[in-house]
């Protein structure tokens, strides 16, 4: 019978510090956690977001310029993957992804991948999941509102979490 409790005390245990650990270093971002601020296409592609939220250490945010269909995207386009480093960025922070479609760099953490941004009808979801399979659409910012194809079924909500740009950019 001691050994049973012992048992169930040391599980119990475990647990409960898995489960602290994952609050403390995971960060459950949702629509609007990040929004985009800009949107470049030319020589050097490039676009910022500003951080709602602190984003936990090697947060991993993935980026498409792929059109959503209302269930996913396409095949045609480009990702990349955004993993934040290794320290907490506070919320307000920008964060400027430059020289997307040559050798793509960022701010603050390690950017994989390579994006081409055109100008005439062109959008970026920001989400959370695997390649091309969102759990969470966190952002989009469109340079035309064909680009993004739909925000249906994304959560996003156009002019708030879903930005199309004036035409003069």
């Amino acid at each position: 019978m001691k050994g049973l409790i012992v048992t169930i005390v040391f599980v119990f245990a475990v647990l409960l510090l898995f489960v602290m650990h994952l609050k403390r270093n995971d960060t459950l971002l949702k629509p609007g956690s990040i929004s985009f601020i800009s949107m470049k296409s030319g020589e050097s592609d490039g676009f910022a977001i500003r951080t709602n939220v602190n984003i936990s250490p090697r947060t991993r945010i993935r980026f498409t310029d792929s059109e959503w269909n209302g269930n996913h995207f396409g095949f045609d386009e480009n990702d990349m993957l955004w993993i934040s480093g290794d320290t907490l960025i506070k919320a307000e922070s920008v964060i400027n992804f430059s020289n997307l479609n040559a050798n793509a760099t960022v701010s603050y953490g390690t950017i994989l991948g390579s994006m081409q941004l055109s100008k005439k009808s062109e959008a970026i979801f920001a989400y959370m999941g695997g390649e091309r399979m969102p759990t969470v659409f966190l952002a989009a910012i469109a340079n035309n509102e064909f680009g993004y194809g739909t925000i249906l079924n994304t959560g996003l909500i156009n002019g708030e979490t879903a930005i199309t740009l004036p035409k003069e950019y």
